[in-house]
């Protein structure tokens, strides 16, 4: 996975668009003030994501040069992303604890932790 992909990945999620423009206005408010359904944008973005995003505000960035968002020093993946970056942290199959451990050094996303934990449930020969 390039950096390349995951910048085209994150122009592209509506999500990711929106939690761009709301870090670098600083207008969080917007994310807390709107219940479950968006007014015109509620097929768009994930507002339960947004929201949890509001969490780690204070860690959160958009790269000046390619508009990926960082979280601290960790690249935010986009959705279209992350079921991928899961699979390429599992591929040695090296159990739980170690695939989350390589996640967490590179990359992050709401409910990272639960996703790996699904994945490697149901994963054969773990």
């Amino acid at each position: 996975m390039t950096l390349a992909e995951i910048q085209d990945a994150t122009l592209k999620d509506p999500t990711l668009q929106k939690l761009a423009e709301i870090i670098r206005s600083q207008q969080w408010h917007s994310v807390l003030d709107t219940d479950n359904s968006c007014p015109n944008d509620k097929d768009k973005y994930n507002l339960r994501d947004l929201k949890a995003f509001h969490k780690f505000r204070h860690e959160l960035t958009v790269t000046t040069n390619n508009d990926i968002i960082l979280r601290v020093s960790r690249i935010v993946m986009p959705t279209t992303l992350r079921r991928r970056a899961l699979e390429l942290a599992h591929e040695g199959h090296q159990g739980l604890i170690k695939t989350k451990r390589l996640l967490r050094e590179k990359i992050w996303f709401p409910r990272i932790d639960q996703q790996a934990e699904e994945m490697i449930k149901h994963c054969l020969p773990c």
